[in-house]
């Protein structure tokens, strides 16, 4: 079986500023998209990318739709966190901060409660492959 693709970016111009995040599949057809955060990282976005990709792929799987697909990353810190299991923030906890915190808390029980290792994730390499896919174009 042929493998697909979902590519996954984040966008946060400036550090902390408004943050989302999305995926999309190899025609460019965004898979999911998350809402603006008023505040984020573009580190906590790329990997709350990786684990609603992982979550993506799950739900279709359990609707009975076998998904052979990679998780294509930009980002080497997110590949770094999901490889620790231990993924930390330094976001203030406030009332702007408080939605994508108790999300951060929600992926990181999935983290470590799904064998990740049956997830094809890898790193693209821009510099050779151009921008990933789903990046936003807001550099």
């Amino acid at each position: 079986m042929k493998k697909s693709a979902i590519f996954v970016d984040a966008s946060c111009i400036g550090n902390p500023w408004p943050m989302e995040y999305r995926a999309v599949n190899k025609k460019g057809e965004e898979l999911f998209r998350s809402k603006t955060f008023p505040i984020g990282t573009n580190n906590i976005g790329e990997f709350l990318a990786i684990i609603d990709a992982i979550q993506y792929i799950q739900t279709r799987e359990i609707k009975g739709h076998k998904v052979n697909a990679i998780i294509y990353t930009d980002s080497q810190t997110a590949l770094h966190r999901l490889a620790s299991k231990k993924p930390k923030t330094t976001l203030p906890h406030n009332n702007q901060t408080k939605e994508l915190l108790i999300k951060f808390q929600k992926a990181l029980i999935r983290l470590k409660t799904t064998d990740i290792s049956w997830y094809a994730i890898e790193k693209r390499d821009t510099e050779k492959q151009w921008e990933i896919p789903a990046d936003f174009g807001r550099k």
